[in-house]
């Protein structure tokens, strides 16, 4: 899919995802900064639904993925736009897409974390969790996972 507004695009076509960008503006996250590039490049490629959100001249300037099995669960992550392409609406444009994708749209529970973006979520549905308690993670240090094949491999 892909719509285009104020000379930018998004475009959920994997194959155009630079994870070269990914990498480099996720090294700088307070979420994903010592995430090794072998897992976010593997996490992006596993994921349901990958977003790109591409410049006039077709750079990758800001992108998000979902995790989802379409139904009752989804997991909104790594939502980012270039720092030198914030403040042109580009995060409401991104999130106007995801919303609108068929992954997400209808889905029971569209899960994400932030820490300083609750302002932008909010005026897409997103609230805060009315069960915190119920809620847990379970973390674990990443593996290698370079010698693992891809579904579509």
């Amino acid at each position: 899919m892909q719509w285009t507004e104020g000379g930018y695009t998004v475009d959920t076509s994997a194959s155009r995802i630079d994870h070269g960008v990914v990498i480099q503006f996720l090294r700088t996250s307070y979420w994903a900064q010592e995430r090794p590039s072998s897992i976010v490049t593997e996490s992006w490629k596993n994921s349901t639904v990958q977003f790109g959100l591409y410049g006039a001249t077709g750079e990758m300037v800001g992108g998000c993925r979902i995790i989802s099995d379409s139904a009752a669960f989804a997991w909104l992550g790594d939502v980012f736009v270039a720092p030198e392409h914030q403040g042109h609406g580009l995060g409401k444009f991104l999130m106007r897409c995801v919303v609108d994708h068929p992954s997400v749209k209808g889905v029971e529970q569209v899960l994400l974390g932030t820490l300083d973006a609750q302002g932008l979520y909010r005026q897409f549905g997103w609230q805060a969790h009315d069960m915190p308690e119920r809620l847990m993670v379970r973390r674990s240090a990443p593996i290698d996972i370079s010698h693992r094949g891809h579904a579509d491999d």
